[in-house]
């Protein structure tokens, strides 16, 4: 589970280039270290040699707020979410005909 949810990104990041994210995660996983998919020339590669760099400081907070957040939900099993929102009703009526 958490190889796929580290997946997801690459996944959308293809998906929104037109490409099938699955078919890009599997041919990146089988790529050597530090190489991908480079989005802007849609071609794979050494991602450092092609100028595409991700810092590491939010790569590193993003993995731990995730891996936060879901050892909160496994060891509590409860979730807390935001209540949904009404869709405001256009046909109310104010007591009189129309």
């Amino acid at each position: 589970m958490f190889s796929e949810a580290l997946a997801a990104p690459l996944f959308w990041i293809a998906a929104n280039a037109g490409l099938d994210g699955s078919v890009v995660v599997n041919k990146v996983s089988e790529l050597p270290a530090g190489h991908g998919l480079n989005v802007n020339t849609l071609s794979y590669g050494d991602l450092a040699a092609d100028g595409v760099i991700d810092p590491v400081k939010v790569t590193r907070s993003a993995v731990l707020n995730a891996s936060s957040v879901a050892r909160m939900v496994l060891t509590t099993e409860t979730v807390v979410v935001d209540k949904p929102a009404k869709a405001e009703d256009h046909d109310h009526h104010h007591g009189h005909a129309h």
